[in-house]
């Protein structure tokens, strides 16, 4: 399976990649290595994009945030969010099923 990931940056381990691009549009390699954090210039995660990665473990994404795809986080496991941001307009459907170690509060 070919897997692509783009980015404006990316944290792994505390290193800093180089910028690349604004959108999440296909899975992550999250699953061989623990992904903290997304770059503040993202705008939209694509379906699937993080499909079954228990190793990723964000608690907050980005406020540029506006768009959720369906199933991105499914079965994210290590997925620990408490808000959301307030910008986005739109979130799939299944987007954070299977997700048990969320902690999102709704207003």
């Amino acid at each position: 399976m070919i897997m692509y990931l783009l980015l404006r940056s990316l944290v792994v381990s505390g290193r800093r990649s180089p910028p690349i691009a604004t959108s999440i549009i296909k899975p992550a390699p999250a699953k061989k290595f623990p992904l903290t954090e997304l770059p503040s210039g993202i705008t939209s995660i694509g379906e699937g994009a993080f499909y079954d990665c228990s190793n990723l473990t964000l608690t907050e994404l980005p406020s540029g945030i506006t768009s959720i795809g369906e199933g991105v986080f499914y079965n994210c496991s290590s997925l620990a969010l408490t808000k959301l941001p307030s910008g986005i307009t739109s979130i799939g459907e299944g987007a954070f099923s299977g997700c048990s170690n969320l902690k999102l509060t709704l207003l």
